[in-house]
Protein backbone atom coordinates (compact mmCIF):
# COMPACT_ATOMS: atom_id res chain seq x y z
CA UNK A 1 0.00 0.00 0.00
CA UNK A 2 2.89 2.33 0.78
CA UNK A 3 4.36 1.74 -2.69
CA UNK A 4 0.99 2.55 -4.29
CA UNK A 5 0.75 5.81 -2.36
CA UNK A 6 4.31 6.67 -3.36
CA UNK A 7 3.50 6.07 -7.05
CA UNK A 8 0.31 8.14 -6.86
CA UNK A 9 2.16 11.02 -5.16
CA UNK A 10 4.82 10.86 -7.87
CA UNK A 11 2.20 10.94 -10.64
CA UNK A 12 0.40 13.86 -9.00
CA UNK A 13 3.60 15.93 -8.84
CA UNK A 14 4.76 15.14 -12.38
CA UNK A 15 1.60 15.84 -14.39
CA UNK A 16 3.33 18.77 -16.11
CA UNK A 17 6.12 16.60 -17.51
CA UNK A 18 6.03 14.90 -20.89
CA UNK A 19 8.07 13.78 -23.86
CA UNK A 20 9.13 16.32 -26.45
CA UNK A 21 8.98 15.18 -30.05
CA UNK A 22 10.67 17.90 -32.11
CA UNK A 23 9.80 18.50 -35.74
CA UNK A 24 12.24 16.77 -38.04
CA UNK A 25 14.15 19.14 -40.30
CA UNK A 26 16.19 16.45 -41.96
CA UNK A 27 15.11 13.06 -43.28
CA UNK A 28 18.17 11.46 -41.69
CA UNK A 29 17.03 12.66 -38.27
CA UNK A 30 13.65 11.06 -38.87
CA UNK A 31 14.78 7.53 -38.13
CA UNK A 32 14.31 5.10 -35.32
CA UNK A 33 17.50 4.80 -33.25
CA UNK A 34 18.12 1.70 -31.16
CA UNK A 35 20.82 0.65 -28.71
CA UNK A 36 21.26 -2.86 -27.40
CA UNK A 37 23.61 -4.28 -24.79
CA UNK A 38 24.13 -7.45 -22.80
CA UNK A 39 25.94 -7.94 -19.51
CA UNK A 40 28.85 -10.28 -18.89
CA UNK A 41 27.78 -13.15 -16.63
CA UNK A 42 25.43 -11.16 -14.43
CA UNK A 43 23.60 -14.21 -13.06
CA UNK A 44 26.19 -16.70 -11.82
CA UNK A 45 23.55 -19.21 -10.68
CA UNK A 46 21.30 -19.52 -13.74
CA UNK A 47 24.00 -18.37 -16.21
CA UNK A 48 21.44 -16.32 -18.13
CA UNK A 49 22.53 -12.86 -19.13
CA UNK A 50 20.56 -9.66 -18.90
CA UNK A 51 20.04 -7.66 -22.07
CA UNK A 52 18.82 -4.13 -22.48
CA UNK A 53 17.54 -2.06 -25.35
CA UNK A 54 16.65 1.59 -25.72
CA UNK A 55 14.80 3.37 -28.56
CA UNK A 56 14.67 7.00 -29.65
CA UNK A 57 12.43 8.51 -32.31
CA UNK A 58 13.03 12.11 -33.43
CA UNK A 59 15.75 12.33 -30.75
CA UNK A 60 13.21 11.58 -27.98
CA UNK A 61 13.18 8.35 -25.95
CA UNK A 62 10.13 6.20 -26.63
CA UNK A 63 10.90 2.68 -25.35
CA UNK A 64 13.32 0.72 -23.21
CA UNK A 65 13.55 -2.71 -21.66
CA UNK A 66 15.84 -4.77 -19.48
CA UNK A 67 15.27 -8.50 -19.02
CA UNK A 68 17.00 -11.86 -18.78
CA UNK A 69 17.69 -13.73 -21.98
CA UNK A 70 15.60 -16.86 -22.42
CA UNK A 71 18.63 -18.98 -23.33
CA UNK A 72 22.11 -19.49 -21.92
CA UNK A 73 24.69 -17.82 -24.16
CA UNK A 74 28.05 -19.50 -24.55
CA UNK A 75 30.03 -16.29 -25.13
CA UNK A 76 29.75 -12.52 -24.92
CA UNK A 77 29.52 -12.40 -28.73
CA UNK A 78 26.53 -14.76 -28.66
CA UNK A 79 24.86 -12.80 -25.86
CA UNK A 80 25.29 -9.50 -27.73
CA UNK A 81 24.04 -11.09 -30.96
CA UNK A 82 20.92 -12.41 -29.22
CA UNK A 83 20.33 -8.98 -27.62
CA UNK A 84 20.65 -7.33 -31.06
CA UNK A 85 18.19 -9.86 -32.52
CA UNK A 86 15.65 -9.14 -29.76
CA UNK A 87 16.15 -5.39 -30.31
CA UNK A 88 15.56 -5.80 -34.04
CA UNK A 89 12.29 -7.66 -33.39
CA UNK A 90 11.16 -4.82 -31.12
CA UNK A 91 12.18 -2.28 -33.78
CA UNK A 92 10.05 -3.98 -36.42
CA UNK A 93 7.11 -3.88 -34.02
CA UNK A 94 7.71 -0.17 -33.29
CA UNK A 95 7.75 0.60 -37.01
CA UNK A 96 4.33 -1.07 -37.33
CA UNK A 97 3.10 1.05 -34.41
CA UNK A 98 4.38 4.22 -36.12
CA UNK A 99 2.57 3.16 -39.29
CA UNK A 100 -0.65 2.48 -37.37
CA UNK A 101 -0.41 5.92 -35.76
CA UNK A 102 -0.10 7.40 -39.26
CA UNK A 103 3.20 9.07 -38.37
CA UNK A 104 5.06 10.12 -41.48
CA UNK A 105 8.53 8.64 -41.00
CA UNK A 106 11.42 7.44 -43.07
CA UNK A 107 11.71 3.65 -42.90
CA UNK A 108 15.23 3.51 -41.60
CA UNK A 109 16.71 2.18 -38.41
CA UNK A 110 20.06 2.67 -36.76
CA UNK A 111 21.00 -0.16 -34.39
CA UNK A 112 24.01 0.45 -32.16
CA UNK A 113 25.81 -2.61 -30.77
CA UNK A 114 29.00 -2.34 -28.72
CA UNK A 115 30.53 -5.74 -29.50
CA UNK A 116 32.67 -5.98 -32.65
CA UNK A 117 32.35 -9.78 -32.84
CA UNK A 118 28.54 -9.57 -32.78
CA UNK A 119 28.62 -6.89 -35.48
CA UNK A 120 30.84 -9.06 -37.69
CA UNK A 121 28.58 -12.07 -37.07
CA UNK A 122 25.51 -10.04 -38.09
CA UNK A 123 27.22 -8.76 -41.25
CA UNK A 124 28.35 -12.19 -42.46
CA UNK A 125 26.71 -15.11 -40.63
CA UNK A 126 27.47 -17.62 -43.39
CA UNK A 127 31.21 -17.63 -42.77
CA UNK A 128 30.78 -18.48 -39.09
CA UNK A 129 30.28 -22.23 -38.89
CA UNK A 130 30.35 -22.20 -35.11
CA UNK A 131 27.30 -19.95 -34.85
CA UNK A 132 24.68 -22.33 -36.28
CA UNK A 133 23.49 -23.26 -32.78
CA UNK A 134 22.31 -19.67 -32.16
CA UNK A 135 19.57 -20.03 -34.80
CA UNK A 136 18.04 -22.97 -32.95
CA UNK A 137 18.08 -21.08 -29.62
CA UNK A 138 16.19 -18.06 -30.90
Amino acid sequence: MAATKHILRYLKETTGYGLLFPVSLNEFEDCLEAWSDSDWCGDKVGRKRTYEYFFKYLKAPISWCSKKQTVVALSSCEAEYIAAAETTCQCVWLEYVLDDLKLDHVKSMQLCVDNQSAINLAKNPISHGRSKHIETKL
